[in-house]
C-alpha cells in the first residue's frame, strides 16, 4: 500500500505498542487477578517485572509517535511498523 500511496505524499505507517496502560487494560487486570486470587498490583508488578522498562506504555508516549508520523518531519518515512513497546518484543516472557 505505501508503494502505491505515495507519490501523492501519502504515508502509511503502523506503530507496534506492548501493553499500555489505559482504563481497558486495568479492568482486565483486575478481572485477571480476581481470577487467580491476586490482587491487580501484584499482578502488574509481575508483569511490568519482564518488561525491560518496568512498566507499562502511557497513552501519551504512543499518541506523541504518533503525531510525529503525522507531522511533515516524517514525512520521508512510509511503509515502516515502529515498535513503541519499551523493548518489549526483545524480551523473553
Amino acid at each position: 500500500m505505501a508503494f502505491e500511496v505515495a507519490p501523492f505524499g501519502i504515508t502509511v505507517n503502523t506503530i507496534g505498542t506492548g501493553t499500555i496502560a489505559t482504563e481497558a487494560s486495568a479492568a482486565w487486570v483486575a478481572a485477571r487477578a480476581a481470577e487467580i486470587g491476586s490482587t491487580p498490583q501484584e499482578l502488574r508488578a509481575r508483569s511490568n517485572n519482564n518488561l525491560p522498562m518496568k512498566r507499562q506504555g502511557t497513552v501519551e508516549e504512543i499518541s506523541s509517535l504518533a503525531a510525529y508520523l503525522y507531522s511533515v518531519q516524517a514525512a520521508y518515512t512510509t511503509g515502516e511498523t515502529i515498535l513503541c513497546d519499551g523493548g518489549g518484543v526483545n524480551c523473553i516472557v
